[in-house]
Parts: structure tokens; sequence; C-alpha cells
């Protein structure tokens, strides 16, 4: 059948393929986390939007209304925390080491010594997915306390 040299990969063209690798995975990466961000800020705006209104009397939300918003906001808060961020930054984590890997390997393709990169000095490696649930628990107390401090004013 066919001849295998002439299908094998050159090493300008396996640096090719694993440089074209990589950027995809580091651009999957980056559109992903851009997202990511656009939801937490919308998600943190409209409890803190809830909030305030609460608190200034521009909403009063009366009896089974004020505990079925509460419970709403709580499972979008549990359905956050415990399903959609950690999907993602799993997700986020294998395209980094996707890219990372494949950056290796064309650094040793092209003969070069990549520099060895220090471990991160924290001990704790995931600050930004633990900042991001913070600050929603943060937000989802701030707008249930603000929904019912009204009570005996409504």
């Amino acid at each position: 059948m066919g001849d295998e040299s002439s299908t094998a990969l050159t090493p300008k063209d396996r640096l090719d393929v694993c440089l074209k690798l990589a950027d995809a995975a580091w651009r999957d990466f980056d559109t992903r986390r851009a997202y990511e961000w656009k939801a937490n800020f919308g998600l943190w705006a409209g409890l803190a939007g809830l909030a305030v209104l609460c608190l200034r009397g521009d909403v009063a939300i009366q009896g089974a209304w004020r505990t079925a918003v509460m419970a709403a906001s709580i499972a979008v808060g549990l359905v956050y925390v415990l399903l959609w961020t950690p999907g993602l930054h799993k997700r986020n984590r294998n395209d980094q080491a996707v890219a990372q890997s494949l950056w290796t390997q064309a650094a040793q393709i092209a003969t070069l010594t990549r520099p060895h990169e220090p471990e991160p000095t924290s001990t704790f490696k995931n600050w930004s997915h633990l900042s991001q649930i913070i600050i929603t628990a943060i937000l989802l107390i701030l707008a249930g306390l603000a929904l019912f401090a009204r009570v005996g004013a409504g």
C-alpha cells in the first residue's frame, strides 16, 4: 500500500501540530473562562440587586412569594456551586494541562530546554474557584437577609 515514510510527519510538521493543538486548547480555556466570569457577574449582580431592592423597600415580596424567591435563590446557588462551577473548573484544568503538555512536546521537538516552572507556593491551589463560591454564598446570605428583613414593614 502506502510508503510509511510518506505519511510520517517531519519534525517541523510535528512542531506545527503541537503548537496549533496547544493554541486550540488554550483558546477553549480562555473562551470558557470569559463566559464563566460573565455568568458570575450576572448572578452576583442579580443577587445584589435583589438585596438592594428589598432593603430600600422598592420591592415588597410578601408571604409565600418571599419563601419561593428565597428557595429559588438557594436552588440557583446550589446548582452553581455543586454542578456548574466544578464542571467548568475541571474542563479548564484539562485544557490548561493539554496546552502545557503540548508546549513541552513542542519545546522537545525544537530541542529547546523549557525552564522549570516552580510549584505554586500557596497551599490552596484553587483559590479562584473558592473565591467564586464564597462571593456567591455571601451574596445569597445578604439577599436572603434583605428579603426577610422587611417582614414587619410588609
